[in-house]
C-alpha cells in the first residue's frame, strides 16, 4: 500500500499425523485416532514506523478430525472445528538497547460437528490471550521478563466447566 504499510495474505493447508504417545502409550494412547487436516486463510496489515514495527492480521482456520481432549483428559478426535481469530503484534525498540513486544489474540474456537456439542467452543482454548515482554539486549547476552494472560476456557466439550484466567 506505501512503503511503511503492507497489505498481506496468505492460504495453507495442513497435515498432522498423531504422535506415538498419542496413539500407543499404556493407559492414554488411543491407536484409532486420525490424523488432522486443516486449511487457513489468513489476512491483514503490517506497517513500519521509525523503531516501532507492528502488524494485525485475521485469520480462519478450519480443521477435521481435530485431536482434542475430553473431561477426563481421554484424547479423541473432533470431526470438525472452526478456529476463527484477530492477532494484533507491536514491536518497538525503546532506545539501543531495550525492547518491547506486545500481542493479543481475540479466538473464536468453536465446535463444529454434529451432536450436542455443536457450535459450543472447543477445550481449554481461551477466546483472549496476549504477552508483554520486555528485554535488555547486549552484544553477547540479554536479559528479559514476560507477562503473559489467557482468559477464562472451558475444560468440558460441553462449556459447563468454565477455568479460570491466569
Amino acid at each position: 500500500i506505501a512503503n511503511d504499510l503492507r497489505l498481506f495474505m496468505s492460504y495453507g493447508t495442513a497435515f498432522k499425523a498423531p504422535s506415538f504417545n498419542e496413539l500407543y502409550y499404556p493407559n492414554f494412547g488411543v491407536p484409532t485416532l486420525e490424523p488432522e487436516e486443516s486449511a487457513t486463510f489468513e489476512a491483514g496489515l503490517r506497517g513500519e514506523q521509525r523503531a516501532t514495527q507492528w502488524s494485525l492480521a485475521f485469520f480462519s482456520t478450519k480443521v477435521d478430525e481435530l485431536i482434542g481432549y475430553d473431561a477426563a483428559f481421554n484424547q479423541l478426535n473432533i470431526d470438525k472445528a472452526s478456529i476463527r481469530g484477530l492477532e494484533f503484534e507491536l514491536n518497538r525498540a525503546l532506545g539501543r538497547y531495550w525492547h518491547l513486544d506486545v500481542d493479543l489474540s481475540l479466538l473464536s474456537p468453536i465446535n463444529e460437528s454434529s451432536g450436542m456439542n455443536k457450535h459450543k467452543l472447543l477445550t481449554r482454548r481461551p477466546k483472549v490471550s496476549g504477552r508483554v515482554h520486555i528485554s535488555y539486549i547486549e552484544d553477547t547476552w540479554s536479559l528479559g521478563a514476560i507477562l503473559a494472560h489467557a482468559g477464562t476456557r472451558y475444560d468440558d466439550a460441553a462449556n459447563t466447566k468454565k477455568l479460570k484466567s491466569y
